[in-house]
């Protein structure tokens, strides 16, 4: 009588292919459930700036001077950074695990007629990479149409203290939604 304790060479093989053809097919499936929870992240958090900058801007209409973000004229912009948004830290660490960029990340607020716009760019830092929401308007981001893309060094400016609307305008920061003498800003 023969004793079988172990597999063949033959069916080792057979379940090694068998195992490849499986990984073959999860990890791309994986890869974009990944991929697509981190999107989703982003525009949670997107959506997280413009609701806090819309609740900003009515209930800082009447604040104190230093508080007030003025009642703005049809063209006019007001540029709010996260930085001074995220007063309760409500948007926390980006989706990749890195940092957001606390001056380069914004909503801009245009009146547009009667109407209101919203525009958004939320940048992340990981290690040296950036990515994020380069600038998409809040309809864009509603509708999970935005795009999240890497972002070179050389697009970012910085809305911080020392920046004047200007030198950010002309990095082309503000896609060309506004001009330079219609913008102010909130940082």
């Amino acid at each position: 009588m023969k004793n079988n304790r172990g597999f063949t060479l033959v069916e080792l093989l057979a379940m090694l292919v068998v195992l490849g053809i499986i990984m073959g097919v999860t990890i791309p499936n994986i890869t974009g459930i990944l991929s697509q929870s981190k999107k989703t992240a982003f525009i949670a958090d997107a959506n997280k700036m413009v609701e806090t900058a819309k609740i900003k801007i009515v209930t800082h209409k009447n604040g104190s001077s230093s508080e007030r973000i003025p009642t703005i004229k049809s063209g006019e912009c007001i540029v709010l950074t996260l930085n001074y948004l995220n007063d309760n830290e409500d948007i926390g660490k980006g989706p990749n695990d890195g940092t957001y960029l606390e001056y380069e990340s914004y909503v801009i607020y245009k009146r547009n007629g009667n109407k209101n716009e919203y525009y958004v760019r939320l940048i992340e830092k990981n290690g040296d990479k950036y990515s994020g929401i380069k600038t998409a308007s809040y309809d864009e981001i509603e509708k999970e149409t935005v795009q999240i893309e890497k972002i070179p060094d050389s697009s970012l400016q910085s809305f911080d203290e020392d920046t004047t609307i200007g030198q950010v305008q002309s990095s082309g920061a503000l896609n060309s939604i506004c001009t330079s003498d219609n913008i102010k800003d909130y940082k």
